[in-house]
């Protein structure tokens, strides 16, 4: 219990009458609790409440969008850590400018069509480039990875 703040001003001595003495220990329990849950700070975590694992559909989408968020901004590492080792280029490769500003434009419209069989995946993503009406769609496959889930291979 966190008692940080009361005054302790707020505790005093009480008398309390012969055979009375338990229901004034409650009474002071229940009073100590009622400030302690009148404090400004944020209330513990439900110990009773479990956080959801994500899910594979979740996840896949994840990385996908991670992955165009780094192709749109140039981000060469970020992009490098969404895709499957044998994927990732040993070197960096310097992009020439016109097309980093295509890239710059590059948009993710949607992951659909996700099939996960165990440790791979398929999926289909749809990009477009801002301000260009026309959508490609690309049929990806994925991997998880033991250490950093799923990849783009």
């Amino acid at each position: 219990m966190n008692l940080k703040g009361i005054s302790m001003n707020l505790i005093r001595p009480v008398q309390v009458p012969a055979g009375r003495t338990t229901s004034a220990v409650v009474g002071i329990i229940l009073a100590v609790a009622a400030l302690a849950g009148c404090s400004n700070e944020s209330p513990a975590a439900d110990p009773t409440s479990v956080e959801k694992p994500q899910t594979a559909d979740a996840a896949i989408e994840d990385v996908v969008e991670q992955m165009t968020a780094a192709m749109a901004s140039g981000d060469e590492a970020a992009y490098q850590s969404t895709q499957c080792p044998k994927k990732r280029s040993p070197t960096t490769v310097k992009t020439p400018p016109d097309v980093s500003n295509i890239f710059s434009k590059l948009r993710l419209a949607e992951v659909s069509k996700i099939v996960v069989d165990g440790d791979n995946a398929t999926a289909t993503a749809v990009f477009y480039y801002e301000g260009e009406p026309q959508k490609r769609r690309e049929e990806l496959s994925l991997v998880n990875d033991t250490e950093s889930g799923w990849l783009v291979c």
